[in-house]
C-alpha cells in the first residue's frame, strides 16, 4: 500500500492568511516515530531561512512550504503536539537539522517543544555517536541499493531553487532526501539498531 502524500504548498503572499492544521494520524502503537528534514536558504540560523520541512511516517508524507517562514515553522510544532508520543528521526539532524528549527523559532517566538531527548540522529547512530566520521546521506542510501538525489540536486542548489521560485522542484529535492532517510531508518529497525 503507498504511503499517503500530503504536499502543503502555497501561493500566498505576504498578509493573506493561511490555515496549515495538520492531523497527524492515529497510530495502533504510541509511540510515532516520524522522519523529518529541513531545507533553508544557507547553514546559518541566525541569518538564514528555513524553506520546506518535510515529515514522513509510515502512513504520510508531508512537505510544509510556504513564502512566509513562521507559518512552515508554527505547522510543524503544531504536528508535533498533536502527535504528543513521538522520536523525531533524522539523517545529521544533532548538527544541523534541530538547532536550526530552535533558533528559527526563537526568533519568531514561537513555542517549541524540547526535542533533544526525542530526537535520533542516525547518522550518529551508523558511526556509534563519532560525529566527525566521514558519510553522506546519499552514500548511506546507495549503501541500502536505494534511489540517489532527486535530479541530481544536492544541497548547495537548493538556496538557488527557492531564490528563482523553483518551489516543486525544491519540494521534489525535499521527498526524495525524507525517503532516503526513511530507508536508512527502515534498515536500521531491521537489523535491529533501533
Amino acid at each position: 500500500m503507498l504511503p499517503l502524500l500530503r504536499h502543503v504548498k502555497t501561493n500566498n503572499k505576504p498578509g493573506d492568511s493561511l490555515d496549515l492544521s495538520i492531523r497527524a494520524k492515529p497510530t495502533n502503537c504510541k509511540m510515532k516515530d516520524i522522519i523529518f528534514d529541513l531545507e533553508t536558504t544557507g547553514l546559518n540560523p541566525l541569518k538564514d531561512r528555513i524553506t520546506a520541512i518535510g515529515i514522513k511516517t509510515k502512513d504520510e508524507e508531508i512537505v510544509l512550504t510556504d513564502y512566509k517562514e513562521e507559518r512552515i515553522i508554527k505547522s510543524f510544532w503544531r504536528y508535533l503536539k498533536r502527535v504528543k508520543e513521538f522520536r523525531l528521526i533524522g539523517f545529521n539532524n544533532f548538527e544541523f537539522d534541530n538547532s536550526f528549527i530552535i533558533i528559527r523559532s526563537m526568533k519568531f517566538r514561537i513555542n517549541v517543544l524540547d526535542i533533544n531527548y526525542k530526537s535520533i540522529d542516525l547518522r550518529r547512530k551508523l558511526f556509534n555517536g563519532n560525529k566527525y566520521k566521514k558519510g553522506t546521506l546519499e552514500d548511506f542510501s546507495k549503501l541500502v541499493k536505494y534511489t540517489p538525489k532527486y535530479n541530481g540536486y544536492c544541497a548547495a542548489h537548493i538556496p538557488l531553487l527557492w531564490k528563482e521560485g523553483k518551489i516543486d522542484e525544491l519540494v521534489e529535492y525535499l521527498k526524495q532526501d525524507i525517503r532516503m532517510t526513511f530507508k536508512i531508518y527502515q534498515r536500521l529497525k531491521e537489523i535491529g539498531l533501533l
